[in-house]
């Protein structure tokens, strides 16, 4: 797995082509391989418990350990950011964003029943009550539900937020309910990764008002830029000292991971295809990533060749996302049609 890692962190330095068009700093744009890059190291991260540990695995579990949530911190970081740029260029956007939070816990529930489905077939069976909650999504079938749950959750934060406060306060209120969420998951007892990085929604909220050309100006002031990620990566040390003895220490660790991609994306477009398409379809990635974990290990092939199994699950995880997400596009296209006619 260390090399397949090392292979990972290739990808980013595969240049752009030549005369492609200058992306607006921390725009979707931007930001997609680098989504795409945290995506693929989300499912190396999951492959591993489909395989047995080998010496050689050492070097990578010791960075995935020292990684830990800050891989999905980006994904809330731009939902905050690229929701509130909307509602700023387009007030009109409350009333959407309703809709393409339902389509977002349809694609789950698709990926749910395709799980259990799955898991039946492996001879597991669930109480009832496990299915329902799993249909929100709160139970865990072998999907890690909680990235959903807390999505739509910060999704909801951010409808109420922005509905009722006109847009600078609706930036403090959401963080103040996502801190309510925070303490909700706290007192339900729920292991620390369903809430942890949920702060970084916010932190885009909060950017997305800083001008566009405020952020030019540390993309194009190299001083200025090299100033920021020094401190970042100093903090980033730091707090990673001590980011298991509390919570605080702990957020302080991920947010300065967070700042360190995002500054770093200011002056570096990787030009890696996979990981573009990775970062395009990220949500179906994670949603039906562990479908194809499962067969191989079900066949015995992540045993046999643990390493040279995982191109071709990277593959068949790519078609269903990319089959997903084709499915959905048309089905929401022939709805609006439907409508308009």
């Amino acid at each position: 797995m260390t090399f397949l890692f090392i292979l990972s962190l290739g990808l980013l330095l595969i240049p752009r082509e030549k005369g492609a068009p200058e992306a607006e700093p921390l725009s979707a744009e931007s930001l997609l391989p680098w989504k795409g890059f945290c995506t693929l190291l989300i499912l190396l991260s999951h492959y591993m418990g489909y395989i047995t540990e080998t010496p050689g695995d050492e070097t990578y579990l010791l960075i995935r350990s020292g990684m830990d949530q800050t891989v999905v911190v980006l994904f809330f970081f731009s939902a905050g950011f690229g929701m509130t740029r909307r509602f700023l260029s387009s007030p009109a956007y409350l009333k959407r964003l309703p809709g393409k939070m339902a389509r977002v816990w349809l694609l789950s529930l698709v990926s749910v029943l395709c799980m259990l489905v799955t898991q039946t077939l492996r001879g597991r069976s669930y109480e009832i009550h496990t299915v329902l909650l799993a249909l929100i999504p709160f139970a865990n079938l072998g999907n890690s539900p909680w990235f959903i749950l807390m999505y739509l959750l910060v999704c909801l934060i951010f409808l109420i937020s922005f509905r009722f406060a006109p847009p600078p306060l609706a930036a403090l209120l959401c963080c103040l309910l996502t801190l309510g969420l925070m303490s909700g998951g706290i007192a339900m007892e729920l292991d620390a990764y369903w809430y942890d990085s949920v702060l970084l929604f916010p932190l885009g909220v909060f950017l997305a008002f800083v001008p566009d050309r405020m952020l030019k100006k540390v993309q194009e002031n190299s001083l200025l830029w090299l100033g920021l990620v020094s401190i970042s990566v100093l903090s980033l040390v730091w707090l990673y000292c001590f980011h298991t003895r509390s919570l605080l220490f702990h957020e302080g660790y991920l947010l300065s991971a967070c700042l360190i991609v995002l500054l770093v994306s200011l002056r570096h477009h990787p030009g890696s295809r996979l990981l573009s398409f990775l970062g395009q379809h990220a949500l179906s990635v994670y949603l039906f990533q562990r479908l194809p974990m499962i067969l191989m290990y079900e066949t015995g092939m992540a045993d046999m060749v643990p390493h040279l199994s995982f191109p071709a699950v990277l593959a068949l995880i790519c078609f269903l996302a990319l089959l997903a997400d084709t499915v959905q596009a048309r089905l929401t296209a022939a709805l609006r049609a439907r409508r308009k006619a």
